[in-house]
């Protein structure tokens, strides 16, 4: 018998997939979230030491998607032109 994904997770939108990681945060204090933050950026530099190549990691940047590429070109031309 073939058994799929409940209804839940098949009807899910982006934005719900967002708004459940962002919840927990809420109503945290600075504090709170500082910790958080350094946690992170403590397992980044954990991540860049054992990478063969550090450099390359730290530079690295997910490419833009075209469209992504064709909004910031029509925000420059607006932006030189004063609009």
């Amino acid at each position: 018998m073939r058994q799929s994904l409940p209804a839940t997770f098949l009807e899910r939108t982006p934005a719900q997939d967002t708004e459940d990681d962002v919840s927990r945060f809420r109503g945290t204090t600075i504090a709170e979230r500082a910790r958080v933050l350094e946690s992170l950026c403590r397992m980044a530099a954990e991540f860049i030491a054992q990478h063969e190549d550090p450099q390359r990691a730290l530079d690295w940047q997910d490419p833009c998607s075209p469209e992504t590429e064709a909004l910031l070109a029509r925000l420059r031309k607006r932006y030189q032109h004063g609009g």
